[in-house]
């Protein structure tokens, strides 16, 4: 991907974020991906973010990851708009490997959240390594996984991306904190850089009034009718309509 795809990339709209499959004895169920991808497709999800905190990659091995993600880029035969494959990991060298192996394979984007045993210690810190996974895999764009309450490491958004204006595949962030003040901070200051995704489905509708413009999350597996419904009703403004389509998120 050139400099100028990299610097227009954007993702819009319904996101899944998928379970892996295993069969009873723990041993990944690739197979099971095949008509999963079917099911998204005929329910209106373009996008999918997988081993992410739905799909457990953090408690997947280094080797389970690529064939998961070799698997989701090899079926879906460019159906979708986009396969972001979540990247993070333990260590920094894993990050990288597992970087590299996605821009090999033809992902389209790769997404990280920071080290979270040893955290970083300042913003500073997560901008350095955020450069470096970029470094490794520097012709695909990169998304930060913003997600305090899963990791520990509570930094706004907006201290962090303000500190990577020079890290060229940075391309965005998948905010998963019900911090709205915080995503609307980041979306004053830097939409025209940075690609937001929200990714706390119960609030999908108010984080489009603040400006985002697509969602990541683990109810668009088996509502992605329903979300788009929402984003179709909100687009018309129609907020009666979208309004219920969120209760029926939260519900469901």
């Amino acid at each position: 991907m050139g400099s100028q795809d990299l610097k227009d990339f954007k993702i819009t709209g319904v996101v899944a974020a998928p379970f892996t499959p295993f069969d009873s004895d723990g041993e990944l169920a690739l197979e099971k991906i095949d008509p999963y991808i079917e099911h998204l497709l005929a329910n209106g999800v373009k996008n999918v973010y997988i081993c992410g905190t739905t799909g457990e990659g953090p408690s997947l091995t280094i080797d389970e990851r690529k064939k998961v993600a070799e698997k989701w880029v090899k079926a879906a035969d460019g159906r979708f708009k986009a396969i972001i494959v979540q990247v993070g990991s333990g260590n920094l060298k894993e990050v990288e490997e597992l970087a590299r192996h996605s821009e090999a394979i033809g992902a389209d984007a790769i997404s990280t959240i920071p080290t979270i045993f040893f955290k970083p210690a300042n913003p500073k810190v997560i901008a350095e390594f955020l450069q470096k996974v970029s470094n490794a895999a520097p012709t695909i764009p990169l998304y930060y996984y913003h997600n305090p309450n899963m990791t520990g490491v509570n930094f706004s958004l907006e201290s962090i991306l303000n500190l990577c204006t020079n890290i060229k595949t940075l391309r965005g962030s998948k905010f998963t904190s019900e911090n709205l003040y915080d995503l609307s901070r980041c979306i004053l200051l830097s939409s025209d850089k940075y690609n937001l995704l929200y990714a706390v489905d119960e609030q999908i509708l108010p984080s489009l009034t603040l400006g985002v413009k697509g969602g990541v999350g683990s109810t668009y597996n088996y509502l992605g009718k329903v979300v788009n419904r929402l984003l179709k009703a909100f687009d018309d403004g129609n907020i009666e309509l979208a309004r219920k389509e969120q209760v029926y998120i939260f519900i469901s």
